[in-house]
């Protein structure tokens, strides 16, 4: 687990980036360096989203559930699922897992029953990249099934950073 003052030094690196002139794909690759280093995570995907309706866009990701993406939508959008990405984008803390929303119970997240325990992962960090225009994206981080969830610890720090 990272230390508050290497949690610090990413914070800072992480702003430094964001007002680099990087191009979208390079910023999120990049800022996926700094927080996998920090907090740990094995996969993750990170979606553009339109403002106005939430709808999730092109992204960039390093996971193995490809084929089943559409899948995982459909059942994040359902609307009976826990920390999704359509429900973070409005709520006042803008980060969540599946293990902190779920008590611990994996299996009542329809979308990591039928999809994500299949490929290993065990548990999965969802941050809302919100800024004053709105949500723009997010930025999913999944830990294998074999590592220990998702701390508040690493969810505050993705909320700080996620804008």
């Amino acid at each position: 687990m990272a230390t508050e003052r290497e949690r610090g030094r990413c914070r800072e690196r992480l702003e430094r980036l964001g007002t680099s002139a990087l191009d979208s794909d390079s910023l999120r690759y990049e800022a996926v360096v700094l927080l996998r280093r920090t907090i740990g995570f094995d996969r993750w995907c990170w979606p553009l989203a339109d403002p106005d309706n939430l709808i999730p866009l092109s992204g960039v990701a390093e996971h193995d559930y490809g084929p089943a993406v559409p899948r995982v939508l459909e059942l994040e959008y359902s609307g009976d699922d826990f920390a999704a990405m359509d429900v973070l984008a409005g709520r006042a803390s803008p980060a969540g897992s599946l293990s902190g929303e779920t008590g611990g119970d994996l299996a009542r997240s329809p979308r990591w029953d039928e999809v994500l325990r299949r490929v290993g992962i065990g548990d999965e960090a969802v941050i809302a990249c919100r800024d004053t225009l709105g949500c723009w994206g997010w930025l999913k981080a999944y830990r294998d099934g074999a590592e220990r969830p998702f701390a508040g610890q690493d969810l505050d720090l993705l909320a700080q950073v996620g804008p």
